[in-house]
């Protein structure tokens, strides 16, 4: 196959010269021309280019063809550009009082050479405007026609485009006749068929009159409404073929387009067979794995906390201090019982009363335990490590005048650094992840960092943060990287290894079983 001429020059016997596409490149085409047989069809290589001199009656018509055809190939592209030469210049010359054929292509050449060798649908939108423009045609759209169908359809009106089923419909019919040209009013011997389906074209496109003329084959066809005779004739067909292409005969850019798809195709197909290993993610928290926690032993208001996750802390430092108002004055309460339950025994054992002196002495001693105790906990306000080790988990310094209830966590200290991880994977993942498997998990802040971790149990339900909600949870030890740089509560990142699955399944997973799931719920059908 030959590929689109990106130039076009017509030679007069007198060797006047008429650009009818890539003024820019009419010079290669000159300088071809002078050293090739002028008598008749021959082809030279210029560069990697080609030119093709074609004689139709007493002129020459020489096309630019930018890729080198294969030899076998070559013969029926030179005959092919033989035919559209010789059909343009049988067109020219025209009659009545317009511009006729010749200055109707003269004006094409000129808004061609305007915007220079591009591809053919720019191209033909200027030659479709420019016949409408120049009133050659009141309507002017183009068909490209492949293996006897309607292809990609060119309006000059783009609201047109609203016909394109009726235009593909009519596209059908004449080609499935053999008819190459079909028109209304309909000529002598024309198909009543096809003739009707162009009187209802030409009432949607609210024109009088319509032509069709459709190449031999492969090519462009074109549709005319209210065409001007005197603007128009038999040319006209042939040298929208030779301007737009692709011609018969064809490239090597096109011969290795063709290779290129079916290769793709099936390196995409190979590509999706390969096995990869399937990679969960899921996000989660770590938790010390073993530790000590330092619990508020009565309600408090935080003073200041003395240390912070990364510390290193002794057995009995202070790891905060709180402060409790109504154990203070509890304790001056038992304090002053005390004092009072004295005084009544001394006064009972001066009146002789033994059993008085014996209640106010056992109540004396229940004042003095209970003045114990809250001695106790006014020391416990001020919680001190229970082992040596580091703390992974304390509270925040800047809560100072918080109030906390008995049981609160103050701080965690851990004698190894050794971490677990909390995962909360979705529920599409949850059922594939089971003991043993292994991954690795990232955690912001130490990004230069991954820490393998391997599962410990299956994913079980959990209580989620809304009422109602259930989310699955899975336990994962971290069992290697450098653990003394986690604290406890860092989000982390991670990706579980779970087996090995064709690369078009791993990479459609989520969206198969978003299909699966859509079709359930919608239908009740299992795939």
């Amino acid at each position: 196959m030959l590929s689109a001429p990106t130039a076009i020059l017509r030679r007069a016997p007198d060797g006047a010269e008429t650009v009818l596409l890539g003024a820019d490149k009419a010079v290669r085409l000159r300088e071809a021309y002078a050293q090739m047989a002028q008598d008749k069809p021959s082809a030279r290589r210029a560069g990697e280019e080609l030119v093709v001199a074609a004689p139709a009656g007493e002129a020459v018509y020489l096309f630019l063809i930018p890729a080198i055809p294969p030899m076998a190939a070559l013969s029926d592209g030179i005959r092919h550009l033989q035919q559209l030469a010789q059909g343009i210049e049988d067109g020219r010359g025209g009659g009545g009082d317009g511009p006729g054929a010749a200055e109707m292509q003269q004006a094409l050449a000129v808004d061609l050479n305007r915007i220079g060798a591009r591809r053919a649908v720019p191209r033909l939108r200027v030659m479709l405007n420019a016949l409408t423009g120049h009133r050659a045609a009141a309507t002017a759209s183009a068909i490209r026609l492949r293996g006897g169908r309607a292809g990609r359809i060119v309006h000059h009106d783009r609201r047109h485009s609203r016909l394109d089923q009726e235009i593909r419909n009519l596209v059908r019919r004449c080609t499935a006749a053999g008819v190459t040209h079909a028109a209304h009013p309909a000529p002598e011997g024309q198909d009543s068929g096809i003739g009707l389906q162009c009187e209802l074209l030409a009432d949607r496109l609210e024109v009088a009159s319509l032509e069709m003329h459709l190449p031999e084959g492969d090519g462009i066809a074109l549709l005319l409404g209210d065409p001007d005779r005197r603007r128009l004739d038999a040319s006209l067909p042939a040298l929208v073929q030779a301007m737009t292409g692709p011609l018969r005969g064809g490239g090597k850019g096109v011969r290795w387009r063709r290779l290129v798809l079916p290769v793709l195709i099936a390196a995409l197909l190979l590509a999706a067979l390969v096995p990869l290993p399937v990679r969960l993610p899921a996000t989660g928290q770590t938790i010390a794995r073993e530790a000590e926690i330092v619990a508020l032993l009565s309600d408090a208001f935080l003073e200041t906390v003395l240390v912070a996750p990364g510390d290193e802390v002794a057995e009995g430092d202070p790891i905060a201090r709180f402060n409790a108002p109504q154990l203070l004055a509890d304790l001056s309460e038992a304090q002053l019982q005390v004092k009072v339950e004295a005084v009544n025994a001394q006064d009972a054992l001066a009146e002789n009363d033994y059993a008085g002196f014996q209640s106010a002495e056992q109540r004396g001693l229940i004042a003095e335990a209970r003045v114990a105790n809250l001695e106790d906990q006014i020391a416990a306000l001020t919680p001190t490590a229970p082992v040596a080790g580091r703390v992974v988990q304390a509270l925040p310094r800047g809560a100072s005048g918080q109030f906390y209830p008995l049981g609160e966590p103050v701080a965690t200290i851990q004698q190894v650094p050794a971490f677990d991880l909390m995962l909360a994977p979705s529920e599409l993942d949850a059922p594939a992840l089971e003991p043993g498997q292994s991954g690795e998990v990232y955690f912001r802040g130490l990004a230069d960092a991954t820490f393998p971790i391997r599962l410990a149990s299956a994913a079980v339900p959990v209580p989620g943060q809304q009422e109602g909600e259930v989310a699955p949870m899975v336990r994962a030890e971290i069992t290697g990287g450098p653990q003394e740089r986690l604290i406890t509560g860092l989000t982390g990142y991670a990706r579980i290894e779970a087996g090995r699955a064709p690369a078009g399944v791993v990479a459609l997973r989520y969206a198969v079983e978003w299909l699966r799931l859509r079709t359930w719920t919608l239908f009740g059908w299992r795939i």
